[in-house]
């Protein structure tokens, strides 16, 4: 019986580890869609990141994986549902004008436009320019991004190198130069230790963690990687990740 409260004990915290960071990379998208949305304007569209979000919000729910909700026999979220030619293509490589699905979604004939507006769900101008300027690129298609190999990207090239301590910021601090954006400036010790034990903890830092730690101006690394350990093993961190 001990083993398998364990178990399901260790099933709950992983569990409740993964939506919190789950939670964490979509505000830290957020914080980032203005940039992204730039520079994908600039240049090539990914399916993954542009489009099928668009169309999941939107399409999935009558043209998606789920048979029992799926409307005309039409799916978006493969492949064949895009360019089968048997059923005639509901995208035409490079030609919005000829894609069925770009005119279903300008089109200003209530019974024709899609999303229909019984589902109460509409896109943006923004997302149709995105739809359309992705069907002119080609259409290229990708498959959900669980069925594809990770690769290691090329770290990009930036500007401001001093600003990058690891490979990670290179790739934010692209994105925010791409966008004429600049970084906020780094935050002090007092800020960075509220952050760190409200993210952890769900709690505000005490007097004694704050007069332990903020003994400079800035914490360093070192400093960092020691007050996490410390929050980690703190009760508090249990607790606030029971609540997911």
């Amino acid at each position: 019986m001990h083993c398998l409260i364990s178990r399901a004990v260790f099933r709950r915290i992983f569990h409740s580890i993964m939506v919190h960071l789950t939670a964490s990379i979509l505000r830290l998208h957020l914080l980032l869609l203005p940039a992204l949305s730039f520079a994908a304007g600039k240049g090539d569209l990914s399916f993954n990141r542009d489009i099928r979000p668009i169309l999941a919000d939107a399409c999935f729910h009558c043209h998606g994986p789920d048979p029992g909700t799926r409307k005309a026999g039409l799916r978006l979220d493969t492949e064949g549902g895009f360019f089968d030619p048997k059923s005639g293509p509901t995208v035409v490589r490079g030609d919005a004008a000829k894609s069925p699905l770009y005119q279903r979604l300008i089109s200003q004939d209530p019974d024709e436009v899609m999303p229909p507006p019984e589902s109460h769900k509409t896109l943006k101008s923004a997302e149709i320019a995105l739809i359309k300027q992705w069907i002119e690129q080609g259409a290229p298609w990708q498959p959900h991004w669980s069925l594809i190999p990770p690769q290691r990207p090329a770290v990009p090239a930036v500007k401001d190198r001093n600003w990058v301590a690891n490979p990670v910021d290179a790739f934010v601090l692209a994105k925010l130069e791409a966008a004429g954006l600049q970084p906020a400036p780094p935050a002090d010790a007092h800020t960075l230790i509220r952050r760190l034990s409200l993210d952890i903890t769900g709690l505000p830092p005490g007097p004694d963690l704050i007069q332990r730690f903020a003994t400079a101006p800035r914490l360093d690394p070192a400093a960092q990687r020691q007050l996490v350990d410390e929050l980690l093993k703190s009760p508090a961190y249990g607790e606030h990740r029971a609540r997911y």
